[in-house]
């Protein structure tokens, strides 16, 4: 028997112990203190199933070749050698798990149509970004210990790790409009950024846009130094409907590269200060 490819548990840190297993099952490794159980397959790559508190969890939609069986609430589905996508989907049939297309269908708590039986990241289609899985994961899992969880895609970012890079949260200038908004727009070069003319990396810019009314901030949009990592401010601002003005009245410490966000923020309102540009 192969040793466990994880030593330790992923949701306590806890030590993991490999429980004996039927020929054609996946390997199940369980959590020594807070009794978490997730399978693997023979190579050990990663998990695709986890069962918490009577629930499971799919996360993958790729499924190892050699797994023998999906364990679901109605008992086991058996697997092929090879893990082709239409196999996938007529195994996961006849489990009778609903599906939408290619994907698994969930609702906003991540449950599949089955009791107990939830999914999340590239199994469900959608967004599929790391960051995005990880998120779903934790609201499945939340849900299957009885917590109250929703998942929501109001602000995710979109990176691009690119010389210079993209990064995007929100809605685009044009997606505001179409969704009926009244929107004001702050540009703001790299090149007016002392920070980044002293990195030599002036190319770029940041992009906001917002509501005319309130002020507040439906999207950012970043080309320039550190874009990946200067989008984060605005995800949280978007995910508190903060304003354009909210940006404005906290202090970014200069010189850096986290004031051409606050400088577009003031460009949406009127009060840009380092550049006069449009």
């Amino acid at each position: 028997m192969n040793s466990p490819g994880y030593n330790f548990c992923p949701r306590c840190s806890g030590r993991l112990e490999l429980r004996e297993i039927k020929d054609g099952e996946p390997e199940r490794l369980v959590c020594e203190a807070c009794g978490f159980i997730f399978y693997q397959g023979p190579k050990l790559v990663a998990a695709t199933i986890f069962e918490l508190n009577g629930g499971i969890l799919l996360t993958q939609r790729a499924i190892e070749p050699g797994y023998g069986k999906w364990t679901f609430p109605g008992g086991f589905v058996e697997r092929g050698e090879r893990a082709e996508a239409a196999a996938e989907r007529e195994a996961l049939e006849e489990a009778g798990v609903e599906m939408n297309g290619r994907a698994i269908k969930v609702n906003s708590q991540m449950q599949t149509n089955l009791p107990g039986v939830y999914a999340a990241g590239d199994a469900i289609g959608g967004i599929m970004l790391a960051h995005v899985a990880w998120e779903e994961s934790k609201v499945a899992v939340s849900n299957m210990l009885g917590k109250r969880a929703k998942m929501e895609y109001l602000a995710v970012p979109s990176c691009v790790f690119s010389t210079p890079e993209l990064a995007s949260v929100g809605l685009t200038e044009a997606e505001a409009k179409d969704q009926g908004y009244e929107t004001k727009i702050g540009r703001f070069p790299f090149s007016a950024s002392g920070r980044a003319v002293g990195m030599g990396e002036p190319v770029g810019m940041v992009k906001m846009v917002s509501e005319a009314g309130s002020g507040e901030i439906l999207g950012t949009h970043i080309l320039g130094p550190h874009a990946s990592d200067l989008i984060a401010e605005s995800v949280i601002a978007i995910e508190m409907g903060a304003t354009a003005e909210d940006l404005d009245l906290t202090i970014h410490a200069h010189p850096t590269l986290p004031e051409a966000v606050q400088e577009a923020a003031l460009g949406t309102t009127g009060k840009m200060i380092h550049y006069m540009g449009r």
